[in-house]
């Protein structure tokens, strides 16, 4: 059965001389295989794979080369004669912890030791726009992975590569290369990727509309622009209108202490004839008329 593992060899010396421990980084679920690392063992009756909780798992007899699983492990166990290698099969979290082959003859002598962690497989990461970022400034981002992130800035052409590995083994490492953005999300037993455009990533975001109302109107040939603008005057909101005028045939001019109704009209009636011109003007609320007393005559 295919497995997958990853090995970081960790060797020390005992007093036979052999290897003493070995950590394997397994995936929650597939098969990993524990092997012999010497080529040659020193002569043996009992040979047995031994468990963190010291259990037995297999236990093989060298003069028979008979093989007895431990019964919590018959189904899970591949035992080969050899060379004394164990495979366990279908791993999960709870198996995680020390493994060891012992041989039991003439001396007992500890050959190898395994500490297996079992992991599950990375998430997926996330490339994502921080929330502050607005155009049109460098484009600020967040490449996350579960527990851990790192924020960095593409500007014009280039991110800063940048790398977190977490006390779990976990790592997030971000790069950039020409138009892409990269976020890896790996642990000794996996690894997976996000790569996204820039363009993709750090879309434009519109901004903020302003709070004001615009009228656009078109005023028709038979009404003159002063009655349109009678229109607006009565209203409390001041407002920004935008006319365009037909043709007319006044030309009347302006003083310069005409009303300033009176000298928008003008200006639009000095246009050129067959020549349609635009008015801008700004309608200022009209102060109410003072209220009047009403005073009653009384005899002297």
């Amino acid at each position: 059965m295919a497995f997958r593992s990853f090995l970081v060899f960790a060797l020390l010396m005992d007093k036979t001389g052999f290897s003493a421990e070995i950590s394997v980084f397994v995936q929650t679920g597939v098969s990993v295989q524990l092997d012999i690392q010497t080529q040659e063992l020193p002569e043996f009756y009992i040979l047995h794979w031994i468990n963190y909780k010291s259990d037995n798992i297999v236990t093989y007899l060298s003069g028979t080369k008979e093989i007895k699983p431990h019964d919590i492990y018959k189904d899970r166990v591949d035992f080969n004669k050899t060379t004394f290698s164990l495979t366990l099969k279908n791993m999960q979290k709870t198996d995680s912890g020390l493994y060891r082959a012992k041989t039991i003859g003439q001396s007992d002598n500890n050959i190898v030791t395994y500490r297996v962690s079992v992991m599950d497989e990375v998430e997926d990461p996330v490339l994502a726009v921080n929330s502050s970022w607005s155009s049109p400034d460098p484009c600020s981002f967040t490449c996350k992975g579960s527990n851990i992130f790192i924020s960095s800035i593409y500007n014009g052409s280039s991110c800063s590569n940048e790398e977190v590995t977490a006390a779990d083994n976990h790592t997030l490492r971000l790069s950039c290369s020409g138009d892409s953005i990269m976020c890896n999300y790996s642990n000794p037993v996996s690894l997976k990727t996000q790569v996204m455009k820039v363009n993709e990533l750090c879309t434009v975001k519109q901004g903020a509309q302003k709070n004001e109302q615009t009228i656009y109107a078109k005023v028709d040939e038979n009404i003159k622009p002063q009655k349109s603008l009678e229109m607006l005057e009565k209203s409390e909101n001041p407002r920004t209108v935008y006319d365009t005028a037909g043709d007319t045939d006044v030309t009347n001019h302006t003083t310069p202490n005409d009303d300033p109704m009176n000298q928008s009209a003008s200006l639009t009636e000095k246009s050129k004839p067959n020549a349609p011109s635009t008015i801008y003007c700004i309608i200022q609320q009209q102060p109410k008329p003072p209220k009047l007393k009403l005073i009653t005559p009384f005899m002297v």
